[in-house]
């Protein structure tokens, strides 16, 4: 029988908890955000945007 799956997700916890891991393996295994995560890669306007640019839901973070 299949995990049933919690009210309000579209997914059961175990398949949350496997997601949650394999996301960050996957930033981590990106070479644009690790050792190529660099000027000499992007430009430099998109260096600094990258850097400089808010999630849209930064403020209900910090509050």
């Amino acid at each position: 029988m299949a995990e049933k799956k919690i009210n309000g997700f579209a997914i059961s916890e175990t398949s949350f908890i496997i997601f949650l891991a394999m996301a960050s393996r996957r930033l981590q295994a990106d070479r644009f955000f690790t050792s190529d995560f660099n000027e000499d890669v992007y430009t430099k306007k998109g260096f600094e945007w990258v850097n400089t640019t808010k999630l849209l839901w930064t403020d209900e973070l910090n509050a």
